[in-house]
């Protein structure tokens, strides 16, 4: 086996990665990774072995970047939320007091 398909499993997550619109579900992922382990057991670990090492080990930080930024949007929309909703149940209470 070539390094070929490690190479393109590598591709693949990289280019979920760059697109924000990706939505991607955990089913998805394990198949992903499925396929990535798969690869990695066949691999021959050729002469570009190394570089696609510290490419996958850059991945795997850019991956941990995009989940700290979905966790940190995640959060600040559930903040929003509960302000709208206190304002909403406020304005209930100030409307049903004044009738």
């Amino acid at each position: 086996m070539s390094d070929q398909g490690v190479r393109a499993a590598l591709e693949q997550m990289e280019a979920w990665v760059l697109d924000p619109s990706v939505d991607l579900d955990p089913a998805a992922i394990a198949a992903w990774n499925q396929r990535y382990l798969a690869e990695l057991e066949t691999a021959e670990r050729g002469p570009q072995w190394q570089a696609l090492v510290q490419r996958a080990h850059a991945l795997g930080r850019r991956v941990d970047a995009r989940a700290v930024s979905l966790s940190d949007e995640q959060q600040g929309l559930r903040t929003e939320l509960d302000s709208q909703s206190q304002g909403a149940r406020a304005l209930k209470g100030y409307s049903m007091g004044r009738g």
